[in-house]
């Protein structure tokens, strides 16, 4: 393989009428593109028996380069059309008259001639243009960065890649991320205006509007290059902010990044409080009006604000499910007694620390974990959109939402308005009764508390004492 060009160094963004400045001499050119490294760092479906790649209708390929050679065509590009299996054909825009073949004419130029990926979607073109002042290569979007107002299944399907040359073609590898967005909560039917903007190092932005569904749902690809990190981009639809990343990370070329995001429940306001969260990811009054909507409520908002223990996205609110997880039946805490090192201990109750419930659920999800497997399966209830997984939450967590409810819930201005605050939303009442936490006292004590008629507080026992789980929600 010869050595890789930079590519669209010269590149020209907004470029709206695509005859423009297209004079030249015109020369027809069919390439062939072809896999470069692993099989899976490759735009197209790579078929290990033949050695091809498969390309979906409406790719194209800008080329550009330089060739010069005695009578050769000087600087070129132009945009091809791709025909079928990996080859692409067209007309590129030559500065000289030329009257080699095209394969001749790459090879001529292997030392600079280069190709961009142009995935259906993009809605982009690239042309080469013949000024007074000079010669350019034109691309309508900028190369680092691009947007379609559908979602990418696999990264084959939709990549916005580097080419470099052999002399019979091209080879691709992956160039950008791919960012999936499915915002929920907007209005239905609706246009809404997203922004993306790089706030850190090239200053660019991504400017487009999109369609919700019937939902109220947007749903759009962007493109970005690989090597980025998360933190140095800013996203909002319809005037909403949207948090990329839960943490700060770098997105890699050829790789396809889901990110779901739900805009009610990222905006709920402290009078949401004891309101029902629906399986779409909306707030309801209460059941039956999650019922009337075409929906079923799961889960009780009881907790507002940013203190959840929990990460971004998931740190706008805690919720607890309509009823108990198991089947109502109790659990042990854990079937066996040994050290768990990733807990952190906490010996009096008094003052719990900002514990998070779903730090434990990528270790305890087996049957050594009785309490957490039923409140991270929470009875086969699927967690809603723009909400985390169901886990057990921490001692920390049902404190917050024990506070949050006096006298949201009820009147009584203590424990009992959560406990009894599900059955006028359509749930099921906390039992009088024990309920575990996912905090431990010590190697073989784990905490729970106690909704009890006579006292409401919080005690430590062992883990192989069977008592009640309710499944959480952070959001």
């Amino acid at each position: 393989m010869l050595m890789p060009a930079i590519l669209l160094t010269t590149a020209c963004s907004n470029i709206n009428d695509e005859n423009t400045n297209k004079e030249g001499y015109t020369l027809p050119v069919t390439v062939n593109v072809t896999r470069q490294g692993d099989d899976t760092a490759t735009k197209a479906t790579y078929n290990e028996t033949d050695k091809t790649l498969s390309f979906s209708a409406g790719d194209k390929l800008f080329v550009e380069g330089e060739d010069n050679s005695v009578g050769g065509a000087g600087k070129f590009a132009g945009t091809l059309d791709w025909v079928s299996d990996g080859t692409f054909s067209g007309d590129i825009t030559t500065k000289n008259p030329y009257s080699g073949t095209s394969d001749e004419l790459l090879t001529a130029a292997s030392s600079s001639a280069s190709a961009l990926l142009l995935p259906d979607g993009y809605g982009t073109y690239g042309y080469f243009s013949i000024e007074g002042t000079g010669y350019e290569a034109h691309v309508e979007s900028h190369y680092e960065s691009a947007f379609a107002t559908t979602k990418s299944l696999v990264v084959e399907q939709f990549s916005n890649e580097l080419a470099y040359p052999y002399s019979h073609g091209f080879a691709l590898s992956p160039y950008n991320a791919i960012l999936n967005f499915t915002i929920a909560g907007l209005a239905a039917s609706t246009t809404v205006d997203v922004l993306l903007t790089d706030n850190y190092v090239n200053s660019n932005s991504i400017s487009k509007s999109v369609t919700t569904d019937g939902s109220g749902t947007a749903t759009f690809t962007v493109g970005i290059e690989g090597g980025r990190i998360s933190n140095q981009f800013s996203l909002t639809v319809g005037g909403k902010v949207v948090t990329l990343t839960s943490s700060s990370m770098s997105f890699t070329a050829g790789k396809i990044y889901n990110i779901t995001r739900n805009i009610v429940l990222a905006n709920v306001a402290t009078s949401d409080l004891g309101k029902v969260i629906g399986a779409d990811g909306k707030i309801y009054v209460n059941a039956t009006a999650a019922t009337d909507a075409g929906t079923t409520a799961v889960a009780m908002i009881a907790y507002v604000g940013s203190e959840t223990a929990e990460l971004s996205p998931y740190n706008h609110g805690l919720a607890l499910a309509l009823s108990d997880a198991n089947g109502g039946n109790y659990c042990h805490w854990s079937n066996s007694h040994g050290d768990i090192t990733v807990h952190t201990y906490a010996p009096n109750s008094s003052n719990f620390v900002s514990e998070s419930g779903l730090q434990y659920n990528a270790t305890h999800n087996t049957d050594t974990y009785p309490a957490f497997k039923a409140a991270m399966s929470n009875n086969g209830t699927a967690a809603p959109t723009g909400c985390s997984a169901w886990f057990l939450p921490s001692g920390y967590q049902l404190n917050q939402m024990i506070n949050a409810c006096k006298n949201v819930c009820g009147t009584n201005n203590d424990y009992t308005d959560l406990r009894d605050g599900f059955s006028g939303v359509g749930g099921t009442n906390l039992r009088s009764d024990f309920y575990w936490s996912s905090t431990e006292s010590s190697a073989s004590f784990a905490w729970f508390y106690g909704f009890s008629n006579s006292y409401g507080r919080w005690n430590d026992i062992g883990k192989g004492i069977p008592m009640n789980v309710r499944s959480a929600l952070a959001f």
